[in-house]
């Protein structure tokens, strides 16, 4: 998604680093640098050009998305009966497990079968998963959350088997999916966290002071966090932004403490931005423990049930949505197109991603139901059209 050119001002206000060293080193990620630890604080004048051309992103956003996606037909008699595997990181949350089902729903109904494994946050357990399929013959893989950083090998094992593999919510688009990987089904988190900042810098009043969180392991982290870093750049406000390491492994222990001591040591802090879902729900109990709900807001991405409650709540400022079924079928549409020997091009699915803040969400009737938040019924009937259903 491309947000045109950006706005600038010139402001000082105060900055804090509170860093999490992460443990979990998957092999070929390079941490990005943190951020800084000195500063001081002020007031802003928000310049108006700015102002506009970041409501302009954020109104975009709250848009209902419409499919953007491949147009040609698939000869689905070169699927049925094939068998893809579905491997993930870890399959014991809600945003990985939705999007799994909802593939292993697509291939159902062309008669396709489905393979779903978790590797348990385990890339010795995901290797031995793609040697598995490799061994049973499969027609192709989807990797969710898994690449080239973590089972190297294992991935050009199938790539020389002739397997094609596909990724899921591991790179950000745009960027390369990896060595032995066909293409990537993906949104672009670098967009995703620039527009974090567009909804922090409408919504801060006379000043903006983030820390940020985020697995420097994750690539799709890595890019998110540096889409929010640039955009402060360019608002002119990057002594006033700091990012986090969090480690994988202890986060849900270990994140509400730190997050309590960062904004307590600088009462100028007034924006946090957790890269998912998931990180968020451990960050707002350290802006409780804080008692700095009235001060600190809160955004971020994936769009699961339990982000969308917490906005409606009011605890949260927005969360950053992509439609988890949608994604699940747009999967096994790219997948069938390479066993179908079609030309597919990089990230040929282009999925929509959609604010919701809870003025969005006050004119939506059911919160937990995908197609009263993105109205994407049309999407599900032209993948059926194109499969021949």
């Amino acid at each position: 998604m491309n947000f045109g050119k950006r706005g600038r001002l010139t402001v000082r206000v105060s900055v804090l680093a509170m860093a999490l060293t992460g443990t979990l080193m998957l092999a070929g990620c390079t941490p990005p640098d943190s951020g800084g630890t000195e500063g001081g604080s002020a007031n802003v004048e928000f310049d108006e050009t700015a102002r506009s051309e970041a409501q302009k992103n954020v109104d975009a956003l709250t848009a209902v998305p419409s499919y953007n996606g491949p147009t040609e037909q698939i000869d689905m008699s070169l699927v049925k009966g094939k068998k893809l595997y579905l491997i993930a990181f870890d399959l014991s949350n809600d945003f990985n497990r939705r999007l799994a089902d909802s593939f292993e729903e697509a291939a159902k109904l062309v008669g396709a079968e489905a393979v779903l494994l978790s590797s348990g946050i385990d890339s010795g357990v995901a290797a031995s998963y793609i040697d598995q399929a490799v061994a049973d013959g499969a027609a192709g893989i989807a990797l969710l959350s898994i690449g080239v950083e973590q089972v190297p090998s294992a991935i050009q094992n199938a790539a020389s088997a002739g397997i094609p593999i596909v990724t899921m919510a591991q790179t950000s688009a745009g960027s390369d999916p990896g060595e032995g990987i066909v293409n990537q089904v993906t949104v672009n988190t670098t967009d995703i966290g620039a527009a974090q900042v567009d909804l922090a810098y409408l919504s801060s009043g006379e000043s903006l002071d983030v820390v940020a969180y985020g697995g420097y392991t994750l690539p799709q982290d890595v890019s998110q966090l540096a889409g929010q870093e640039a955009r402060m750049a360019e608002l002119g406000l990057e002594d006033a932004f700091v990012k986090n390491d969090v480690n994988l492994n202890t986060f849900q222990t270990a994140l509400p403490g730190i997050v309590q001591s960062a904004i307590t040591a600088d009462p100028g802090v007034n924006w946090v931005l957790p890269t998912w879902d998931v990180l968020g729900t451990y960050v707002l109990p350290g802006i409780r423990s804080a008692q700095a709900e009235d001060r600190v807001q809160v955004s971020t991405w994936n769009g699961i049930p339990a982000a969308m409650e917490l906005v409606q709540d009011g605890e949260q400022a927005g969360v950053f949505g992509v439609p988890l079924r949608w994604w699940g079928w747009a999967t096994f549409d790219m997948l069938a197109r390479y066993i179908a020997g079609q030309d597919v091009a990089p990230d040929a699915e282009n999925l929509p991603v959609r604010l919701f803040t809870p003025e969005v969400l006050a004119d939506i009737d059911d919160i937990g139901d995908e197609q009263s938040l993105y109205e994407d019924d049309h999407v599900f009937d032209t993948y059926r059209e194109l499969w021949g259903l």
